[in-house]
């Protein structure tokens, strides 16, 4: 009768020779491992018209997202939080 848990010297040897996972991924962003950055920002927006609208940063895609909205879609106004929910 097999008892739970690894039995087999196959899964022995495999779990064996996995690396030991880091205890905190932080000690590496200190060590200068692992580049600390920001929240991402978001720069990127595909219209449901099919226009893709690129800005340099989330106040640029924000700018050219009214005025694309204000030229091709008189009516429909979105809040900055809106813009950036669908964005990317």
């Amino acid at each position: 009768m097999r008892s739970a848990g690894l039995d087999t010297m196959t899964e022995r040897s495999f779990v064996q020779a996995r690396p030991p996972a880091p205890q905190h991924w932080w000690a590496h962003v200190r060590a200068g491992r692992i580049k600390e950055e920001g929240p991402r920002m978001k720069r990127n927006l595909n219209c449901p018209c099919g226009e893709t609208i690129v800005g340099t940063d989330e106040d640029d895609l924000v700018t050219k997202t009214k005025a694309h909205l204000a030229a091709n879609h008189p009516g429909h106004d979105y809040s900055r939080e809106e813009i950036l929910f669908i964005a990317y």
